[in-house]
């Protein structure tokens, strides 16, 4: 009999989905959406009803939680009280303190609160890459920039485990050599400090130093569109193509179609999107944080400031690259996928619950 799983995400984010699929091939999984991303009411009613759902699961015998937030503390407490064991994977915002500009959980003392005791509280903590436990962020600082649950959160002694990420996606059954040249990226921005923390300030500078060079990005907020014309004067790059958020299907479709993907964030995991890009076999340019340096691995350009002139560089050297696109999609087929995955959390759930017996 497999045992029995609930599974708490606050969004329906696609690398959640993938932990979804692979979980059910060695687990009677149960999910429970908290649309997080709807609002604050939402998503109280449903940590509420999270309680709720923990308390009265009965046969489950560990409540796995995705990111450390606001939900997580109540979750992990619930688990304890009832007996059952708990997971918390951390992704990124989660394991990084940028007060800058208001990015990751720690920049609010609440917030901060419920991460940082909820993942001294769980039974073990899942990262999709190590510099999410313990890293310094040279790219953003060149002094260092710390980074990572361990250097975050003091006295954490919680039992932590790295499983990389897979792509929700298979390869396209074939990975066209004819591409536009064309340079994209793809991310999303519910707040304004997300250009910067994508490094889309980097591509609107890119622009205007190469006008020859074509550029578009997905998942710019259309609310922040009169605000990026005041501070940046977009209007006057005439190669640069912004576009709101797009159905996965059709962001798909344009990466089979572009030749470099850039991903050149200030802070990330291990991003689904670069991961998906390569697999779609374009050529992928990446800033020198957490687990972009291994995706790219000997298949792109890691640059490692953070300067307009530094990114047209790589996308330079990128372009010089003998590397086809089937190379570069075959390269995160043999890396990544959804059954390494599911192995690797059924030995880590497997052992959290025999410690239980």
């Amino acid at each position: 009999m497999k045992p029995r799983l609930l599974l708490i995400k606050p969004t329906n984010s696609s690398f959640i989905t993938v932990d979804e699929q692979a979980l059910r091939h060695h687990f009677r999984l149960s999910s429970l959406y908290l649309r997080q991303e709807k609002g604050g009411l939402a998503y109280l009613f449903g940590i509420v009803w999270m309680l709720v759902r923990i308390l009265l699961s009965f046969k489950s015998k560990a409540v796995l939680v995705w990111f450390a937030d606001y939900h997580a503390l109540p979750a992990v407490l619930m688990a304890r009280l009832t007996g059952k064991k708990s997971v918390v994977f951390v992704g990124g915002y989660d394991a990084v303190c940028y007060p800058e500009f208001g990015y990751g959980v720690y920049c609010k003392y609440i917030r901060g609160f419920c991460a940082k005791h909820a993942l001294k509280i769980s039974d073990l903590i899942i990262a999709n890459d190590e510099a999410l436990l313990s890293s310094d962020n040279w790219y953003y600082n060149p002094q260092g920039h710390p980074e990572g649950v361990l250097r975050l959160v003091k006295g954490l002694s919680t039992s932590t485990l790295v499983i990389p990420n897979a792509p929700l996606i298979k390869a396209p059954e074939s990975v066209c050599d004819q591409r536009m040249a064309q340079i994209l990226c793809v991310g999303g921005t519910p707040r304004f400090e997300d250009i910067y923390n994508k490094g889309y300030d980097l591509l609107f500078g890119l622009a205007r130093l190469r006008p020859d060079l074509q550029i578009v990005i997905i998942g710019i907020n259309p609310a922040w569109m009169s605000r990026l014309e005041d501070e940046f004067q977009l209007s006057d790059l005439k190669n640069l193509l912004l576009s709101p958020p797009l159905p996965h299907s059709e962001v798909l479709q344009i990466m089979l179609q572009s030749e470099i993907y850039v991903q050149p964030s200030i802070s990330e995991g291990m991003p689904n999107a670069l991961m998906e890009a390569m697999l779609c076999g374009c050529i992928p340019v990446g800033s020198n944080v957490a687990g972009i340096p291994k995706l790219i691995g000997n298949w792109g350009v890691v640059f490692h400031e953070r300067k307009s002139e530094c990114l047209l560089k790589a996308i330079d050297e990128a372009r010089q690259l003998q590397l086809d696109p089937e190379t570069i999609s075959s390269s995160i087929t043999l890396r990544y996928s959804i059954s390494r995955r599911a192995s690797e959390l059924k030995q880590a759930i497997g052992s959290i619950l025999l410690s239980s017996l």
